[in-house]
């Protein structure tokens, strides 16, 4: 399997994600790296913010303000396709080395989609110096 997709670029001058790709399990991949909790802020019984430390994203207010803690991987979307290694078998290694490039290979090519389209840079460099 391999998974291609975009995360959270922590640069504040950043515009658009940054592009990953990997073979699966190449990178330790956690349940709680998929999920972004909104805390309610008319909430009868409100649950603590630390509760859910470790998901990918916490929102609430706090004195009228929004705050937000997000975790150092944070994915945006991801598509992971699923290979079959029935007919493959005896090439194991070989195939995860070249998925794996392929993965990343794939990770390049979303990475400059989402930074040469040029309609978006046109919008986009309406809002950045």
């Amino acid at each position: 399997m391999t998974r291609v997709g975009s995360c959270m670029d922590f640069d504040p001058r950043a515009t658009v994600p940054t592009a990953f790709g990997w073979l699966v399990g190449d990178f330790p991949e956690e349940w709680g790296h998929g999920v972004s909790v909104f805390h309610n802020p008319n909430a009868v019984r409100p649950i603590p913010v630390d509760f859910f430390e470790g998901f990918s994203g916490r929102h609430w207010f706090e004195d009228g303000r929004y705050e937000n803690l997000f975790r150092d991987f944070t994915p945006n979307a991801s598509i992971t396709a699923v290979y079959s290694t029935e007919r493959y078998r005896d090439r194991l290694e070989e195939l995860n080395d070249l998925l794996r490039r392929e993965a990343e290979m794939k990770a390049q090519q979303f990475a400059a989609a989402l930074r040469d389209e040029t309609k978006f840079l046109a919008w986009r460099d309406r809002f950045v110096d």
